[in-house]
């Protein structure tokens, strides 16, 4: 083949396959973050009562809240609120208690939260509370007691 010939076409592939991978990248990224993140806040009185309140905006998911009665340790009086938006190594801490699993490529993702001994659950599709699971609907408020939810009023 001749040697004239071949740079112009290997230069067209070139920039047919890297506008392909940028249109594809750029697809990918925009349905990877369409939806807004877990938004939980944290908050703590001075007897170790737990407060969290979540919510996701976009699909329009909660607010829920949910009391711990006695799952902080230290009495430290707190109000903290934390996006789940950029994956971290985990677990990894959270204003109370740890976060030991999230998956946030696809927004909002999957959130584990550990607060005391009870695991909380954050899916687009349910709540779970240790092994709960609780369909998402509308504003509520919950208290856990030893894993066992009881609605508040």
């Amino acid at each position: 083949m001749n040697q004239d010939r071949l740079w112009p076409k290997l230069a067209a592939v070139f920039v047919v396959t890297l506008a392909g991978y940028l249109a594809v990248y750029h697809f990918i990224e925009s349905q990877r973050t369409r939806h807004s993140p877990w938004n939980v806040s944290f908050a703590a009185d001075q007897q170790g009562d737990v407060t969290l309140e979540i919510r996701e905006q976009s699909l329009q998911l909660g607010p829920v809240q949910i009391r711990l009665p006695a799952a902080a340790k230290n009495g430290i009086v707190l109000k903290t609120n934390v996006l789940f938006d950029s994956p971290q190594p985990f677990p990894y801490p959270t204003p109370i208690g740890e976060c030991v699993f999230a998956d946030l490529t696809f927004l909002p993702g999957t959130v584990v939260l550990k607060v005391g001994a009870t695991d909380i659950q954050m899916l687009p599709k349910s709540l779970t509370i240790g092994t709960n699971a609780l369909p998402w609907s509308g504003t509520r408020s919950l208290v856990v007691v030893s894993n066992v939810i009881q609605t508040a009023h």
